[in-house]
């Protein structure tokens, strides 16, 4: 078993991680993990599992799952293999739920609150037309795309399959302005609904808009002719779209794949594509490198670029700082394009084994909220319990901010996390256990497994009164990568050095005396610190960036 180096030293009083400087007299604003305000588990004693959640108008939460077999605990109505819908009040108590499908497999990935106080849900069907499933159109047993309207209390206004003969699913779904809306996938038919495919036996990005009511206002097809899947979209402030998720093509609408140089495997690429506000292409770009890089999610961030979160193996082209030696492994992976799609920062999360991110959305300070799996006990993770819903909170340039491991000791897959209004945040994920931070698991026998609804506060923050006495040290560089130098310091004195990390724990400490000049070598993963010094008068606090 590995050993957390990070776990074996002291922990500071608070949890500290962020220290805005106001001229020599310090005022200090104190950035760390938030708490658990509570957690819910939602299911039955067989299997339920969560894909997305979101605040709702009334200050409630409604969780989108997936109910496998049969009714029991908080399920009832289940078709089969049904979407699940939940939804809670303020503190996670259950209000209602509504089992939606038939006789065959229903799954669906995202659930937006509509302007009317209802809900849109972005799914995948094959029943053939039974249950709440009308207007499927195959007859092999392939999948459509399945859009299902409810009105505010869950009922079904509408439902509509789109598709052809082929695979074709849905995996996000965007309102737009004008009440109409925009879904992504993807689709492998040449048919029904579908025209445009690049060919071959390829699968394109599917971009689909429909009225208010479901009816199919236009249709693009999107790719190569090797293979595309479609993952994340959203209306842009122009009225356009982007979207993105994986591409291995080199044709097509395809351009700056990254080509596996050693080995000539066809690994996918994340792939960004704008269009206008008719799906037509605006740009699009491949990010990655020679190895595995898919894109789960993207936004559109303040100053009018995007954000995109997912996972990489890559360790070149597009991705620097990737964490694992072994390709079978993945890192949580975000960059930051401009408007123009022209890369602008990008970073690896994780450890030496397995992490990816499913959300990201921006936060009121201007950086961001990464979520998804964390399977790692090193690098940049602190505290997994086995494998946890990873929690990363950023600033604006990638730099971590705290990170936190939620779970217990069975698995918490599939995490997402989104920004509340109280400025908190709430997360759900598929989980497997019952200690740890998750009570109330309906499982009975492995390997069920229920949905958890879990609440964050507000980052902590602390303040901490002003220095009168500091110490007048500086430290460089900094940015620093395994060293920096101290200087400042009067040569009689003693003083004492204390390296904490993003979530308070003492990582590095070492003492000098009669020396003016102090160098370093610290040798700590990339994230931001804070560097403590302190001689017998007083003590001094700096934040370090290690990159």
């Amino acid at each position: 078993m590995k050993t957390n180096l990070f776990e074996l030293k002291g922990m500071l009083p608070f949890k500290v991680i962020i220290i805005l400087f106001l001229g020599t007299c310090i005022q200090n604003i104190v950035l760390g993990q938030p708490t658990i305000a509570w957690q819910h588990c939602f299911g039955s004693a067989l299997v339920e599992m969560a894909w997305d959640v979101g605040q709702t108008s009334d200050g409630g939460y409604v969780l989108l799952g997936e109910t496998t077999v049969g009714n029991g605990g908080d399920v009832s109505g289940n078709h089969g293999n049904d979407i699940w819908v939940v939804k809670t009040d303020t503190v996670g108590i259950l209000q209602w739920q509504k089992c939606l499908g038939g006789s065959g497999f229903d799954r669906a990935r995202r659930i937006k609150q509509t302007l009317d106080g209802g809900y849109i849900i972005a799914g995948t069907t094959d029943t053939p037309n039974d249950g709440d499933v009308s207007g499927y159109h195959d007859s092999l047993g392939y999948s459509d795309a399945w859009i299902v309207k409810l009105d505010a209390s869950g009922t079904i206004q509408w439902q509509h399959c789109y598709g052809g003969a082929d695979v074709d699913n849905s995996w996000d779904i965007v309102q737009n302005s004008d009440g109409s809306y925009c879904f992504v996938g993807t689709t492998g038919s040449v048919d029904g609904d579908v025209s445009g495919l690049h060919g071959g036996l390829s699968s394109d990005v599917w971009l689909v808009k429909i009225s208010n009511t479901g009816s199919l206002l236009w249709q693009k097809c999107l790719g190569g002719t090797r293979g595309e899947r479609g993952t994340s979209v959203i209306q842009t402030t122009d009225g356009g779209y982007i979207l993105t998720g994986s591409t291995y093509s080199v044709d097509g609408d395809v351009s700056g794949w990254h080509v596996d140089t050693i080995a000539g495997n066809w690994w996918d690429d994340v792939w960004v594509v704008k269009t206008d506000a008719f799906g037509n292409i605006q740009w699009q770009g491949c990010y990655g490198g020679s190895w595995q890089d898919g894109g789960n999610q993207i936004i559109q961030t303040a100053d009018g670029g995007y954000l995109v979160a997912g996972a990489t193996n890559s360790d070149d082209g597009d991705v620097v700082g990737f964490h694992s030696n072994f390709y079978r492994y993945y890192d949580g992976w975000a960059f930051k394009l401009n408007a123009t799609g022209t890369l602008q920062w990008q970073r690896c999360y994780g450890g030496t084994d397995t992490e990816g991110f499913y959300s990201a959305e921006q936060t009121a300070d201007g950086g961001y909220i990464l979520a998804g799996l964390v399977k790692s006990i090193d690098g940049d993770v602190v505290g997994n319990h086995y494998e946890d819903l990873w929690a990363v909170k950023t600033d604006t340039v990638s730099n971590i901010v705290w990170q936190r491991c939620l779970g217990g000791t069975g698995s918490e897959y599939f995490g997402v996390i989104r920004v509340t209004n109280d400025k908190g945040y709430i997360g759900a994920a598929r989980t497997y256990s019952n200690d740890g931070d998750v009570s109330g698991n309906h499982i009975t026998t492995q390997p069920s497994s229920d949905c958890w609804l879990v609440k964050l506060g507000t980052d902590t923050t602390v303040s901490i009164a002003a220095i009168a006495h500091t110490i007048n040290f500086t430290v460089n560089p900094n940015p620093s990568k395994d060293y920096f130098t101290i200087t400042g310091l009067q040569a009689q004195k003693q003083y004492q050095l204390n390296i904490v990390n993003i979530t308070g724990v003492t990582v590095y400490k070492e003492t000098v005396k009669n020396q003016v000049t102090w160098m370093v070598h610290h040798r700590l993963p990339p994230g931001v610190y804070l560097i403590t010094l302190s001689n017998e008068e007083t003590k001094t606090i700096r934040k370090l960036i290690v990159q």
